[in-house]
């Protein structure tokens, strides 16, 4: 079982990760993805796209796990660290003007 990810460069990049197997058994197997241990959408045939624009670090930053399964059960799942590089940026809620005040001691 292996999992392929891209490393990928740039302005709001799809993030393509594909799960395979070198045998599918029979019944075929179908895959599922989890996320942190959350079940997450991904197509049955292995492979999950995170669209252009909506990779955020809370949301994908992390471990994500592929799982084969069939009719007869679920096989050894493959793992693929996902690295959301994300720009830094100042929170715009930060006061303006600090006042201090000194204990005159």
């Amino acid at each position: 079982m292996s999992v392929i990810g891209s490393i990928v460069e740039g302005e709001n990049p799809n993030i393509d990760i594909t799960c395979s197997v070198s045998d599918l058994g029979y019944p075929y197997a179908t895959f599922k993805w989890s996320k942190d241990n959350q079940d997450q959408s991904g197509r049955e045939d292995g492979t999950i796209t995170i669209r252009q624009g909506s990779a955020t670090v809370s949301k994908h930053d992390g471990i994500w796990t592929c799982i084969p399964s069939n009719s007869e059960g679920e096989g050894l799942g493959a793992d693929i660290y996902v690295v959301v590089n994300a720009k830094a940026h100042l929170s715009p809620s930060l006061p303006r003007t600090l006042t201090v005040v000194a204990d005159p001691k």
